[in-house]
């Protein structure tokens, strides 16, 4: 696994900023839009999951692009779960919410 979130404790890269202010500004639409500014966003998000995929060299169905930590502890944790049926999850209430609750729910859930 790799893990690609800078948890903001690091300087974001000047050509990562300015890609960044690029994109935000010029393709601003919601890539789910069916509107011209959606479609173009689309169209960036869909070529930068390339590059991304290209750079690690995987298929699109190796890599799972998540919104954030939350969603990707969420997958993670529920899909080791799944596949682990009556395993066992060892954490501490000083866990990260992100983690500490969705193992709460399981809990729940037997």
């Amino acid at each position: 696994m790799i893990y690609l979130d800078h948890s903001a404790t690091t300087h974001v890269d000047n050509g990562v900023m300015d890609t960044f202010i690029k994109v935000n500004t010029n393709f601003w639409g919601n890539p789910s839009s069916l509107h011209n500014f959606g479609v173009l966003a689309e169209h960036v998000l869909i070529k930068s999951s390339r590059q991304i995929l290209d750079l690690l060299n995987a298929n699109v169905h190796q890599v799972v692009f998540t919104s954030g930590a939350t969603e990707s502890n969420n997958l993670a944790i529920k899909g080791l779960a799944a596949n682990h049926p009556g395993g066992h999850i060892i954490t501490t209430k000083v866990e990260h919410p992100s983690v500490y609750e969705v193992c709460l729910q399981l809990e729940k859930q037997g």
